[in-house]
């Protein structure tokens, strides 16, 4: 429902056929759901609070959701080094078991999908290889910091809109009334 109108408040409140068609279904599961009766002289109006309610609380979820990715990102660079000196450790220590396996996160640039976190597990033989992954972390730091710098300013990004739209809930509810009637017939 949140991105239904975070989409409508993008288009200048009109949702394309397709999203039309994933607000009427999702109107059918929530009236489900809620136990709307068609039957009901106000059943309208009380529709178009619980939608209210339910996109403020979808936007609400997803904002927690951008910041425990904004925290994320934030202490990525801390990972990274200690990952580098995890590494460094493996490979100096003389007590070490190969084969070890070990994993680090860092921000990446998917063609498909923007910026995202991609985590690298790997598998190490020897000291050598331990060694040659340590370096390639180090090495690799500053163009993954440069990208993970970016995808902060993104999650601002999004984290604004999100909390502009939180005004605009209502607003998105009352368009949806047609949609709601429609719904609310094909209940009888």
């Amino acid at each position: 429902m949140a991105s239904l109108a975070l989409a409508w408040v993008k288009q200048g409140g009109q949702l394309k056929v397709r999203q039309q068609e994933q607000l009427r279904r999702a109107l059918g599961v929530a009236a489900r759901i809620m136990s709307w009766e068609a039957t009901r002289q106000n059943e309208v109006d009380v529709a178009t609070r619980d939608i209210t309610k339910l996109a403020r609380s979808g936007t609400r979820s997803i904002r927690r959701e951008l910041d425990r990715e904004a925290e994320n990102k934030r202490t990525e660079t801390v990972r990274l080094r200690a990952a580098v000196q995890a590494l460094r450790e493996v490979a100096e220590s003389p007590e070490s078991v190969y084969p070890v396996e070990f994993s680090h996160s860092y921000t990446a640039r998917s063609p498909s999908r923007g910026l995202v976190t991609k985590t690298e597990p790997l598998t190490l033989a020897d000291a050598e290889e331990a060694r040659a992954a340590a370096d390639n972390v180090d090495k690799r730091f500053d163009s993954w910091d440069k990208l993970r710098l970016e995808m902060l300013e993104e999650l601002k990004l999004r984290e604004k809109r999100w909390a502009e739209l939180s005004g605009s809930l209502s607003s998105f509810a009352e368009a949806s009334r047609g949609t709601i009637r429609d719904v609310l017939a094909i209940l009888t």
